[in-house]
């Protein structure tokens, strides 16, 4: 049964109304039909509420899993208490991994949206203290008995996972260009659309393999471990599994990428399916009408410009290894960067920084594999860069644009086909 709202007493006329800068907790409650939340005061060993929020899951959130659905209770506190969040630093207690969820790099497109939106405010996660108010019972728990032990399970399978991600990719060529089309689902049924426009004319064949190619490396850069991979060229698929032999050296070398690159994944397979079990991607190769993406999605469209077979790095996503230290050398000592992978790893926060200006600036950070990225809902993460890198990232842009005004030839990779963030 969850909190009512006729048991929330006011604060005691002795005790001041919260003030601004004033610490509050936020406890929060699950149960198959409602999210509620309660914010609370705590004055000398005592615990205030403060207010009481709550709401009825629509079918569609009915659906969600019970860490999304403890998450959606902080969502719709974040909103409805929105004048305590703005002004206030917030302890959310909770037995379960919140902060490790939202920082997922795998994280479904839903949850992403929701770790962006809490990134504003000051929210801290502390283990749950015990409740000491009779007014505050129905919160003793994060979830109503009943959800209990399916919410600890799912916390245990948290990491155990093998849920694959889906991959969809078409490549399409013709007299006005080359066009590739990425379509990637995850476990939870979120949708990652890309549509990528090649600045160079291709046959059919070599534009499916662009567009296989540029989904793996998508796939890649974003931690996926599991991945299905279904496309309509049967003679990649053949190829791939050896039943057709390659001809000619374009191809080999597409194909030699290809393996390559699924060796970057724990489990991988390469599927043949019909064109029109394919049309999404199909669509976003040719920029057609038939895909029907929600209105709060955007598709971002990036520009290679050059073969991945003439220069392998040319579609890359992921960085260049040669230009990532590694974990044992790389060092950001006395760098913009140094003082958000500290908090990151540590929880230090710098002398002189307002903590909760900071912790709000550091949410909007993440790393993988031991490089800071800063989240992007439109696309890949941003890796964030700094000298010499950014010195070196302008020279190579001022070059291929001063080789683009002069028609020199392609691109590289270095700067345009990557997206990036440092301090200047």
């Amino acid at each position: 049964m969850l909190y009512k709202p006729s048991k929330i007493h006011v604060l005691s006329s002795s005790i001041d109304e919260t003030r601004k800068g004033d610490v509050l907790s936020l406890y929060l409650a699950v149960s198959s039909k409602a999210v509620s939340a309660v914010l609370v005061k705590d004055h000398e060993g005592t615990q205030y509420p403060v207010y009481y929020v709550s709401k009825s899951l629509l079918d569609a959130e009915s659906r969600y899993s019970h860490l999304e659905k403890l998450i959606l209770a902080l969502i719709m506190a974040s909103t409805k208490l929105r004048h305590y969040f703005e002004t206030h630093a917030i302890v959310v207690r909770t037995n379960f991994p919140i902060k490790n969820v939202l920082r997922k790099p795998e994280m479904s497109g839903r949850m992403a949206k929701w770790a962006v939106k809490l990134s504003a405010h000051d929210i801290r996660y502390e283990p749950r203290t015990a409740i000491k108010s009779q007014a505050l019972a129905d919160f003793v728990a994060d979830f109503s008995s009943d959800l209990q032990k399916e919410a600890e399970l799912e916390v245990q399978q948290l990491d155990e996972t093998k849920d694959p991600w889906i991959l969809h990719t078409d490549g399409s060529s013709n007299v006005k260009g080359t066009g590739l089309g990425i379509l990637l689902k995850s476990p939870q049924g979120d949708i990652i659309p890309h549509s990528i426009a090649c600045e160079f004319q291709a046959t059919n064949n070599e534009a499916e393999y662009e567009a296989l190619i540029a989904g793996l490396q998508i796939a890649k850069h974003m931690g996926i471990r599991y991945l299905e991979v279904y496309v309509d060229s049967l003679l990649i698929t053949n190829h791939f599994n050896g039943s057709y032999a390659v001809k000619g050296e374009k191809l080999t070398k597409y194909l030699e990428i290809v393996k390559e690159l699924a060796l970057s994944f724990v489990s991988f397979s390469l599927t043949q399916v019909p064109r029109e079990e394919n049309t999404e991607a199909d669509a976003l190769a040719n920029l057609g009408s038939s895909l029907k993406i929600p209105e709060d999605i955007s598709i971002p469209i990036i520009h290679i410009l050059a073969p991945a077979i003439e220069n392998q790095v040319a579609m890359e996503i992921e960085e260049d290894t040669a230009m990532i230290p590694s974990e044992e050398t790389q060092s950001y000592s006395g760098s913009w960067i140094s003082p958000i992978m500290r908090y990151l790893q540590h929880g230090e926060i710098p002398m002189g920084e307002n903590p909760r200006a900071f912790r709000i600036k550091v949410s909007q950070f993440t790393i993988l594999n031991n490089v800071l990225y800063k989240r992007s809902l439109a696309g890949p993460y941003l890796r964030c860069i700094e000298d010499p890198e950014i010195q070196e990232a302008l020279k190579t842009s001022m070059k291929e644009i001063v080789e683009a005004t002069l028609g020199a030839g392609h691109y590289s990779q270095g700067s345009l086909g990557q997206d990036t963030t440092g301090q200047l």
